[in-house]
């Protein structure tokens, strides 16, 4: 069962929805959480076909795969001072391939704050009136690579916000 989705992905954005059970990914069935972790590490913007069954009917979607950035706010956060962009997806992390967010989580797990990563991302070419891709849009990314991002610190972060300090255990 889909849990939740990043609101500016393509999957949502081709109509995939939470609550939707995933029946096949590219014709492999998937059973257990098991077989989706095990078949979500195709590299990224592969396309992915999806088959699910959401309200009494089957229903098939075609998106990519990748970690999409869904938000990254303006200039004042270290993603948007890097240049970063909602909508792209990581490629590569320090070298390392991202195929899904277990492989981000855990390059994540090994940095700390304010060490600079050098990071490869895909950025969507194509756009409607609104800024944003829709269904029927062209696919085509282009590569970019961004040297230099230097990772923020949440602690500050929540700081720079005004979010009291005795909060932040709840916010993680």
């Amino acid at each position: 069962i889909i849990n939740s989705l990043g609101g500016r992905s393509l999957a949502h954005e081709d109509g995939v929805e939470p609550l939707m059970q995933i029946l096949e990914i590219n014709g492999t069935p998937i059973e257990t959480y098991d077989d989706f972790v095990g078949y979500n590490r195709t590299l990224p913007n592969t396309t992915v076909e999806i088959k699910t069954f959401f309200k009494g009917e089957i229903r098939n979607y075609t998106t990519l795969s990748g970690v999409f950035l869904a938000a990254v706010g303006d200039n004042k956060t270290a993603a948007g001072k890097a240049g970063l962009e909602s909508g792209m997806i990581i490629e590569s992390i320090n070298g390392t391939v991202v195929k899904g967010y277990n492989d981000f989580g855990d390059i994540m797990d090994n940095t700390k704050p304010h060490q600079v990563i050098n990071g490869t991302f895909l950025k969507r070419t194509a756009f409607n009136s609104s800024g944003w891709g829709k269904k029927n849009d062209s696919l085509e990314f282009r590569r970019v690579v961004i040297n230099n991002i230097t990772l923020g610190d949440k602690y500050e972060y929540y700081k720079d916000q005004g979010i009291p300090a005795w909060s932040y255990d709840r916010i993680l």
